[in-house]
């Protein structure tokens, strides 16, 4: 197979990293590393728990955290990482593999695809792109497999396969082989090994690999405490550690020797001196021994034509999501037996209204119901869901395959779309079940508030769900919105008799305006009556305070509430995934 790629070696000189912690502190994670790794070589970045490979790792490859400050010099052929070509450039494996689960391997391996190469290949060698690249991880046998389905093995070297699709120079991998028994982990790294002699620049952090697996790579970049201890082959390194006063013994694994000889022993007080003056001990011998780092290509990367209309990303986002959705049956099941429930429980104790002065609270309370249940019923699902696509979502921006803007954009219609097609019918048989105004056009009113209602609940939640970091934190932050929304919506008070310093809330609530407009529909020249009493509902809208804006005017304030939570979530979306590229220089002596 042909994946032979421009050739890249990525350099870097004296990176101080620095991050900032919870108490406002500033803690240092990279203490002055330096090194380089080379096109057609394999390099294993090693250490102990929180020795800073893939702090490393994360720092060379453009992925810090915001929080994080990064000093020092990084160069991809003697010059500068440059934002437009660095994700061309280079493929990520994450040890965690991120993806549509009811997309098959070859639907996963397509959109990249189509995404990565873009406009310069036709459909059928597309195909055969991806055919070969299934051939190439082993991985015919289940390119019809869902992704939840496949085993740790398979997700893995579906994930280098995604990666693959780009063609990059430079392959970053974290963990790649955790999780995965030996058979699986040495089939990975014999994988990774065929890819850098094909040209490409490998780069790995490992934990503890066997003695089979250390002859897979071409050196070791041993890291502790966020410092270079080695950077060279493993008969170096055993010739160094003696040097140092560490002589490997027979019949050792001399990785497990190394690391177990740079290890900070926390046990006691005095353990953890000694173990402290190793690791300063031999990393200062090696800053005395080290080469310096020169570079030996100097050649620009060319920047392949990229150019993708915004109308195909866009499709393909959005029929991945949909099918991902339609796919669920388990999720589509349980929905269609809420809403029957709902249509039994609410349609009996609802049933055919009536218009007597007694059954006004009733009629506000159906409607109330109807809006209180449309609000939940398209945020919840949507607070649950969105996190985890979030890092699908991660992962594919940092290789720059699309904007964060067109992410949001994509997965708003297409919950436009399924929630359209839960919600509809179920409104449709609600409304003339429990006999709501009879009116052609106030029910065609009705349906578009509340369509209006779907849209800023969509907007809403979507929203929220990339201001918050994990699903506890939307469901809790966005439900506690919506009960706000609920008590300030007129639906259980008067709006008029609310405290003037808490009156705002009520105009930011979206229920507020969903309930005016749904009063105002329904009430609006219908004269309610008993034997001894007789009132209209207008006289009702005005006693609850609802009156004075029209049902469009509220329609049409929705309508902006959600475009502004649109805006707000796309742009929050796309700032916190995208990759973090700023290197300052470091002046200070390693």
């Amino acid at each position: 197979m042909k994946l032979e790629s421009q050739k890249s070696e990525l350099l870097w000189r004296n990176l101080r990293l620095t991050t900032k912690g919870a108490d406002g502190a500033w803690r240092t994670i990279l203490r002055g590393v330096s090194g380089v790794i080379e096109p057609s070589t394999m390099t294993a970045l090693m250490g102990t728990s929180g020795a800073g490979k893939t702090t490393l790792m994360n720092a060379l490859a453009g992925r810090i955290s915001p929080n994080m400050h990064l000093k020092g010099e990084i160069l991809l052929n003697s010059h500068p990482r440059s934002k437009d070509t660095w994700p061309e450039i280079v493929g990520y494996v994450e040890q965690e593999f991120h993806a549509y689960e009811y997309q098959t391997v070859f639907e996963t391996l397509s959109f990249a695809s189509k995404i990565k190469m873009r406009g310069e290949e036709m459909e059928q060698k597309v195909v055969n792109r991806i055919e070969e690249i299934v051939s190439l991880l082993g991985l015919k046998n289940a390119k019809n497999t869902y992704i939840a389905n496949l085993s740790g093995g398979e997700r893995k070297r579906v994930s280098i396969g995604v990666e693959l699709l780009g063609n990059p120079s430079i392959l970053f991998c974290d963990e790649p082989t955790s999780g995965l028994d030996s058979f699986n982990a040495l089939n990975i790294l014999s994988l990774l090994r065929d890819l850098s002699n094909m040209g490409k620049t490998v780069l790995v952090t490992i934990h503890q690999p066997s003695y089979e697996m250390i002859n897979f790579f071409d050196k070791f970049i041993l890291m502790s405490m966020g410092k270079v201890i080695y950077d060279g082959d493993v008969k170096g390194c055993i010739g160094f550690f003696a040097r140092c006063g560490h002589r490997l013994p027979e019949f050792t694994n001399p990785v497990d020797f190394f690391l177990k000889t740079i290890s900070l022993d926390t046990r006691t007080k005095s353990s953890e001196e000694k173990s402290l003056d190793v690791i300063n001990h031999i990393s200062a011998k090696w800053r005395r021994e080290r080469k310096e780092v020169v570079p030996k290509l100097s050649s620009e990367v060319r920047m392949r034509d990229k150019t993708i209309k915004t109308t195909l990303s866009f499709f393909l986002l959005w029929s991945r999501n949909l099918k991902n959705y339609l796919r669920n049956s388990e999720y589509f099941k349980i929905k269609a037996f809420q809403k029957m429930f709902f249509i039994t429980v609410f349609g009996l104790a609802y049933l055919r209204m009536g218009y007597s002065v007694e059954s006004i609270y009733t009629r506000l309370g159906g409607i109330t119901f109807i809006l209180t249940n449309m609000l939940f019923g398209v945020c919840n699902p949507i607070f649950n869901v969105f996190s985890s696509e979030k890092m699908v979502i991660l992962r594919e921006r940092r290789s720059g395959m699309y904007s964060g803007f067109m992410a949001f954009i994509a997965k708003y219609f297409s919950e436009i779309f399924i929630n359209f097609m839960l919600e509809i019918p179920y409104l449709v048989i609600i409304y003339w079940t429990i006999g709501l105004n009879p009116d052609v056009r106030v029910f065609l009113v009705f349906m578009a508030i509340i369509i209006s209602l779907i849209l800023l609940s969509i907007a809403y939640s979507l929203a929220i769900s990339t201001m918050t970091s994990t699903q506890n934190n939307s469901q809790v932050l966005g439900s506690m919105g919506l009960l706000v929304f609920l008590i300030y919506s007129g639906s259980f008070n008067n709006p008029n008799t609310i405290s003037k310093w808490l009156k705002w809330i009520v105009w930011i609530s979206p229920m507020y305006y969903a309930t005016k407009a749904s009063f105002q529909n329904q009430l609006n020249g219908v004269v309610f009556k008993s034997p001894n009493v007789q009132t209209t509902g207008e006289e009702q809208i005005k006693s609850r305070g609802l009156d004075g804006m029209g049902v469009w005017p509220c329609v049409f304030v929705l309508l902006g509430m959600t475009l502004l939570w649109m805006l707000s979530g796309a742009t929050v979306l796309h700032w916190t995934t995208k990759n973090n590229m700023k290197v300052e220089i470091n002046d200070e002596e390693v």
